[in-house]
């Protein structure tokens, strides 16, 4: 399955990434590269109520849609230190009978699929994390509480690297061309899960990388086991019963209910990881 983890160089002007190529064939190591990275994320905001938002990761040929909904608590997973985090509006669901929401919910949707139409004939509009009223559609509907769009922008290559890794370099942008650094993405292959071990794992990987005088500059993330965790069972979780009018896992397949895609499951955990890098950096 593999395990990943990120690094995010602020610092960093666009030739950075030639630094690290040239640093790379320098130390010999064998490898080459594997074709274009690019990624185009962007944020949607629901109207006043209820409070939602959509994050739309497009890379390549796959759209990775988050749906967060602020109401729900933050998984115990997420949250520094493990500990339970208190989430507006969940008390007040459960009284008036509504189902339980996650705070995150991901899918990945094929590129072409158009999610931006979609969303606003639903009126979900552009938007970031701190609100301004404006007015939206016809005389006398509600204002939208949104700002203006900055989407963020990754455009670099990918590369394999002693065959046990793929790395991904990319320089960030916005809107308008202003520079955000550089972010690189490590994929080790040959791992089954995430461990105690990993974080070490994918640090010396980038720091073996990285040109000595820069390695400081790097602020380098991966999953917990926690959180991997959690991204596993939010995979593999099926529907309860009750909770699905239509239909249960028994109705499909004979009634057995299919066994996970491994490599969608890494893909899934590899980009929530960005996401939340993102997200974390104020940018979506």
């Amino acid at each position: 399955m593999g395990i990943s983890g990120l690094a995010l160089w602020k610092s960093a002007t666009p030739a950075a990434i030639n630094q690290i190529v040239e640093n790379i064939r320098s130390n010999q190591y064998v490898g080459g590269p594997m074709g274009r990275w690019y990624v185009h994320a962007r944020t949607y905001r629901s109207p006043p109520y209820p409070k939602r938002a959509v994050y739309a990761l497009s890379m390549n040929d796959a759209t990775f849609v988050v749906a967060e909904d602020t109401e729900a608590p933050m998984p115990t997973a997420l949250t520094e230190g493990g500990k339970d985090a208190e989430g507006g509006g969940g008390v007040e669901r459960a009284e008036e009978g509504l189902p339980p929401h996650q705070r995150y919910t991901t899918v990945t949707l094929n590129a072409n699929q158009p999610l931006d139409l979609l969303l606003a004939q639903m009126r979900w509009m552009p938007g970031r994390a701190q609100p301004t009223e404006v007015a939206v559609g016809a005389a006398g509907t509600t204002p939208a509480q949104v700002t203006s769009t900055l989407p963020v922008y990754i455009e670099g290559g990918m590369f394999s690297i002693e065959k046990d890794w793929v790395c991904k370099m990319g320089s960030l942008v916005t809107t308008g061309g202003m520079p955000r650094g550089v972010i690189l993405e490590a994929d080790y292959l040959p791992a089954l899960a995430q461990s105690e071990q990993s974080p070490r794992l994918i640090e010396e990987f980038f720091y073996r990388i990285m040109p000595p005088a820069f390695r400081e500059a790097l602020q380098i993330s991966t999953l917990t086991p926690a959180e991997s965790e959690w991204l596993i069972h939010a995979h593999n979780v099926g529907v309860d019963d009750g909770d699905d009018i239509y239909c249960s896992p028994e109705d499909t397949l004979g009634g057995e209910k299919p066994e996970p895609d491994s490599s969608a499951l890494h893909a899934n955990k590899r980009n929530f990881l960005l996401f939340r890098t993102l997200q974390r950096e104020n940018w979506l």
